[in-house]
C-alpha cells in the first residue's frame, strides 16, 4: 500500500492545532472577522486536501477503509453550500461593520450583534466540516504502514 503524502499528514496534525489556536490580531481589526476568515480558510484548505488525497489515492484507500468514498462524497455535496453561506455571512458582517464604523446611526449595535451571531454559527458549521475532513484524512494516514 502506498504511504500518504507527508503534506497530508502535516495538514491533519496542523488542523487539530489551528482550529483551536488563537493568533494575534492587528490593532484596529475586528477579532471576530479575522478569526472567522482564518478558520474558514483552514476548513476550506482541509477539505481541498481531502478531495486531492481522494482523487489521487481513492483506488488504494477505498478497499482498505470501508466507507471512505461515501464519506468523501458526502462532504463534496454538503460542503459547498456551507462554505458559500459562511462566505456570505463574512461579507454581510464586513459591510455592516464598515457602515457602523463610518456612521453608527445607520446600523444599530443589535443589528451588528445579530450579524456577528449569524457569522459565528456559519463559521462553526464550516469548521465542523473541516474537522470531519481531517478525521477522514487521519483514517488514511493512520491506516498506512
Amino acid at each position: 500500500m502506498r504511504k500518504p503524502d507527508t503534506s497530508v499528514v502535516m495538514v491533519a496534525l496542523l488542523v487539530a492545532v489551528m482550529f483551536t489556536a488563537c493568533a494575534t490580531v492587528q490593532p484596529g481589526q475586528d477579532v471576530l472577522l479575522v478569526n472567522a476568515e482564518r478558520n474558514l480558510k483552514l476548513a476550506v484548505g482541509t477539505l481541498d486536501n481531502l478531495f486531492k488525497t481522494d482523487y489521487e489515492n481513492w483506488q488504494v484507500i477505498d478497499p482498505v477503509i470501508p466507507g471512505w468514498k461515501a464519506a468523501v462524497n458526502a462532504l463534496r455535496v454538503s460542503a459547498p453550500p456551507v462554505i458559500d453561506a459562511a462566505n456570505g455571512s463574512i461579507k454581510a458582517y464586513r459591510a455592516a461593520l464598515t457602515l457602523y464604523r463610518v456612521d453608527p446611526t445607520q446600523i444599530t449595535q443589535e443589528q451588528l450583534n445579530a450579524l456577528a451571531t449569524d457569522l459565528g454559527t456559519k463559521i462553526v458549521a464550516a469548521v465542523n466540516l473541516g474537522k470531519q475532513a481531517a478525521a477522514i484524512i487521519a483514517q488514511w494516514t493512520g491506516g498506512a504502514k
